[in-house]
């Protein structure tokens, strides 16, 4: 028997040969094209600083995080009226 599967968002178990779903969720940061020709400096030494004493994953989940998320039918319904037109990226 594999491990035990949990809802990840009602906390149901969920029994041996049941229905779930699972979601395979990316997160990227977003780039729109423009770059600043001429930023401040001052802008650029307090980034600096801040990364320095950042924790490397921390700093790498602001630009990428992968999520495996469980979910029994009854929340997967749920999450899916939640997103609505997810095609529409006007929507954010």
């Amino acid at each position: 028997m594999i491990e035990s599967l949990v809802c990840f968002k009602c906390g149901r178990k969920i029994e041996e040969g049941a229905l779930f779903y699972r979601l395979d969720l990316k997160i990227t940061s977003g780039f729109d094209g423009t770059i600043v020709e001429s930023p401040d400096p001052e802008r650029y030494r307090e980034l600096l600083a801040k990364l320095e004493n950042e924790h490397a994953l921390s700093a790498e989940e602001d630009v990428y995080k992968e999520l495996k998320i469980i979910l029994c039918k009854n929340c997967k319904d749920v999450f899916i009226r939640f997103l609505g037109d997810a095609d529409d990226s006007a929507a954010f």
